[in-house]
C-alpha cells in the first residue's frame, strides 16, 4: 500500500513555501489557525490548500473547477509541487515533481526507486503529462474519482 509522506509546495494557494511531512501510523486532522485576520480564525489557514497540493501533485489539477493558472499564488508567476509516496511491501518509493506556469504548458517527472536506489530503465519516464497523470494513478492504485472523492488520512477505518 501506498503512503504519502512529504508533501512541498511553492507558490500553491497561500502558500509562498511548504514543505510538510506525515507522520506514519496515526491519523492526521488539520486545524486551521489564521494568525492574520482576527475575525476569521480558521478560514484562511491553508486546510485546503494542503489538500489542494495533495490532489495538483498526483492528477495535475486543481480539486475545484478553476484553471489551474487559479491556485498561483498572486505574487509568482508558477507553482511547483514535489510528493515523495513510499510503498513498505513492495520496498519502492515514487516522487512526484511537477511544474504549473502562470503561461504555457506544466510539466511532471517521477522518480522511482526500488530497495533504496533508483530505477534506471525508462519504466517511471512517460512521453507527456497526460500519460504521466495515468502512470502516478495506475502505480498508486487510485482512480482519480476516488481521488477526489476521499480525502482521510488515517490508517483506522471510521465506523
Amino acid at each position: 500500500m501506498w503512503k504519502l509522506k512529504t508533501i512541498e509546495a511553492e507558490n500553491l494557494c497561500a502558500f509562498r513555501s511548504l514543505s510538510y511531512t506525515l507522520r506514519q501510523g496515526v491519523t492526521t486532522l488539520i486545524f486551521g489557525d489564521n494568525r492574520d485576520n482576527d475575525s476569521q480564525q480558521s478560514n484562511g489557514a491553508g486546510k485546503s490548500a494542503l489538500l489542494e497540493c495533495i490532489a495538483v501533485g498526483i492528477t495535475g489539477s486543481p480539486l475545484r473547477k478553476i484553471r489551474s493558472e487559479e491556485i498561483i499564488n498572486d505574487a509568482a508567476e508558477e507553482c511547483r509541487v514535489a510528493l515523495h509516496f513510499i510503498n513498505d511491501s513492495a520496498a519502492e518509493e515514487l516522487l512526484v515533481n511537477r511544474r504549473i506556469p502562470r503561461k504555457g504548458a506544466s510539466s511532471v517527472s517521477c522518480t522511482l526507486y526500488r530497495g533504496g536506489r533508483q530505477v534506471m530503465t525508462d519504466e517511471a519516464v512517460q512521453p507527456s503529462v497526460d500519460a504521466y497523470n495515468r502512470y502516478i494513478l495506475d502505480k498508486l492504485g487510485v482512480t482519480r474519482d476516488e481521488l477526489l472523492n476521499n480525502f482521510i488520512l488515517s490508517k483506522y477505518r471510521y465506523e
